[in-house]
């Protein structure tokens, strides 16, 4: 098998699809580049150059697939950069920021943890930049500080619940879609019992999903606590805890999960085996 640079595990097919693989990824979420910081950081943190050169060459391979996939998207859209421009133009990152610390404070079950508000973006969308830029930082700073210390700490720690804790990823938490007419063929048209929030069916679907899901989480929390560090497990485990980092911050909701949770099943089967410990993992080691 060719190896990638010399380095011990690495192969240059795998990694190559890999390469392409994120730039798939980070062109259609961008906050799975997570997963690139990840790799950056575990393979500086190695000093072995010649991964460092080798993520290089990689970074290059995403890079230009997401360039790629722009410039194929923008002419199949119609939508170039000065049409992107105007589309963009009411969401400034201080809207995230703002809506990210933003409580809903009901006392109800849908209850929303900085999710994202359309009531701000059409209060401030008519504002000239600079002050709706101010207001935006101000309606956050507010937030934060009118919470004070311990308010701070209940509420990122139920925002993380939130995003982190929901097995439905809020799949009818907003929108029109889940009043649409089915698109199913006739004879599984009755899937949508249990498929869409208003089905008869969707109760028993959604606790069942719901348990399976806090176990998955709390199984792999569990199992990564006992598993040796390896660089892909630490690669993956902190692109776990960047994506975290950044729901915290910004705007959130449970379904921005669903791009990593093929990550969180990785992390579970490693380190579930073993990590560095098992044989397979040994063997590439050395």
């Amino acid at each position: 098998m060719v190896r990638c640079g010399g380095a011990a595990g690495w192969s240059w097919p795998w990694a190559l699809t890999g390469a392409v693989s994120l730039g798939l990824g980070v062109a259609l979420k961008p906050y799975v580049v997570v997963l690139a910081i990840a790799l950056v950081l575990v393979v500086l943190w190695s000093r072995q150059w010649r991964r460092v050169v080798a993520v290089a060459l990689l970074g290059a391979v995403s890079w230009g697939t997401v360039a790629l996939l722009d410039g194929a998207s923008a002419r199949g859209t119609g939508l170039d950069a000065q049409r992107l421009a105007q589309v963009e133009a009411p969401f400034p990152p201080e809207h995230f920021l703002a809506m990210g610390t933003w409580d809903s404070a009901e006392e109800s079950p849908v209850r929303r943890w900085g999710a994202y508000r359309q009531d701000q973006v059409e209060a401030t969308a008519a504002m000239d930049p600079a002050t709706r830029t101010a207001d935006l930082r101000a309606q956050a700073w507010d937030q934060v500080g009118g919470r004070g210390l311990v308010g701070n700490l209940r509420f990122f720690g139920a925002k993380a619940l939130w995003v982190w804790g929901d097995g439905t990823f809020w799949a009818h938490g907003e929108g029109a879609d889940s009043r649409q007419a089915s698109s199913l063929p006739e004879s599984l048209s009755g899937m949508t019992a249990a498929s869409r929030g208003a089905g008869e069916l969707y109760d028993e679907r959604a606790g069942v999903v719901q348990g399976l899901w806090v176990a998955v989480v709390l199984l792999t929390g569990a199992v990564l606590l006992r598993a040796r560090a390896d660089p892909l497990l630490t690669t993956w485990a902190l692109a776990l805890g960047g994506l975290t980092a950044y729901l915290l911050i910004f705007e959130a909701r449970p379904r921005y999960v669903l791009a990593l949770v093929p990550v969180v099943l990785l992390v579970l089967l490693r380190a579930g085996l073993g990590s560095a410990d098992h044989p397979t993992a040994t063997r590439e080691a050395r």
